[in-house]
């Protein structure tokens, strides 16, 4: 389970639309081009997918194609085949008049298993830290979808229950980037424990 909830500065890129889910409950819905850096400090743009549950009507006409807003709400990570899809449902909407914005700022929440490679190394200013990802797994028709994540843990909240493969919950700052133009998601924790399953 990955969950962040983020405020996400983007440029509207499809027309707003009212569409119907399958519970025949209509929804706002659009597509946001959001700038973030890549690995070498340049900025590109992901994909965004957009949707509101409670609207004004008049939210249809207020948003318009290439504007810049500003969206709080709740981002869902899900991959499939090769790609990550950002999936943003929106609690509040703002246009931005003042000189724009851009990027993913927010918390996450994840559940998931450690890889097999925990690293104690030191950062630029001196401070020691711990770098590891872990995944989290989607089931999706007969096999699973694994999103990773970059975690970068303060000296202070190591523990010793932090081993290869073991299953964890972490709850952090999010960040997202690109590397060889690919999303790449980063986490730095404020806390984590262990997960244990309920049935073993």
């Amino acid at each position: 389970m990955i969950k962040c909830n983020v405020t996400v500065y983007g440029r509207i890129k499809s027309h707003p639309e009212i569409r119907t889910n399958a519970e025949q409950k209509k929804f706002l819905s659009m597509l946001l081009s959001v700038e973030i850096v890549d690995s070498n400090g340049q900025k590109e743009s992901v994909e965004v997918s957009l949707s509101k549950k409670e609207f004004a009507q008049n939210e249809l006409y207020l948003y318009k194609l290439d504007d810049t807003i500003e969206v709080k709400g709740d981002l869902l990570i899900r991959k499939r085949e090769d790609k990550i899809y950002l999936n943003l449902y929106a609690s509040q909407i703002k246009p931005i008049t003042e000189t724009p914005q851009h990027g993913i700022r927010g918390d996450m929440m994840f559940r998931g298993k450690v890889g097999k490679n925990i690293e104690e190394k030191t950062g630029k200013s001196g401070k020691p830290f711990v770098h590891f990802s872990a995944f989290s797994a989607e089931k999706v028709a007969e096999s699973f979808e694994y999103v990773w994540v970059n975690f970068i843990l303060s000296e202070d909240l190591k523990t010793e229950w932090l081993k290869p493969e073991t299953k964890l919950e972490v709850e952090g700052d999010f960040s997202i980037s690109l590397f060889k133009g690919k999303v790449s998601l980063t986490c730095f924790p404020k806390s984590l424990k262990q997960h244990i399953d309920e049935y073993n």
